[in-house]
């Protein structure tokens, strides 16, 4: 239980840094990713969207301790799930080099590993 709790918040830092800081460059909308959206032929205008949408989902991850936020806990990784396997589908789709889509597939399996160890620790809290 105890390697799995650190697997958990090893994962969910990273999540915090990986996610929860870059979405503040969404909510900004950095040139950077400005380029990379038009790429990808997304309309600009979603990116605060994204970005919000992944800043609330950390929030609650990492707040569940708050009620409300516990029950929403597995609707914020589902959101992030999808969200990163659309943004991995979307760089193969379009034929991306492997380091432009290292960041996509990064951030996806961090959600995976801190998901996993979370449903762990649920499941043997539980029992």
């Amino acid at each position: 239980m105890k390697k799995t709790k650190i697997i958990y918040w090893i994962a969910t830092g990273l999540m915090i840094a990986v996610i929860g800081l870059g979405s503040f460059a969404d909510i900004f909308m950095i040139d950077a990713l400005k380029q990379t959206i038009t790429q990808h032929r997304f309309p600009i205008h979603f990116l605060p969207f994204f970005g919000i949408a992944k800043l609330l989902a950390v929030v609650v991850i990492v707040f569940s301790k708050v009620p409300l936020f516990h029950k929403l806990k597995l609707s914020a990784y589902v959101g992030l799930f999808w969200y990163f396997a659309g943004a991995v589908y979307s760089h193969i789709a379009i034929g991306d080099s492997i380091e432009a889509s290292m960041g996509a597939v990064f951030a996806f399996i961090i959600v995976l590993v801190s998901y996993y160890a979370w449903y762990q620790m649920e499941k043997n809290r539980v029992e």
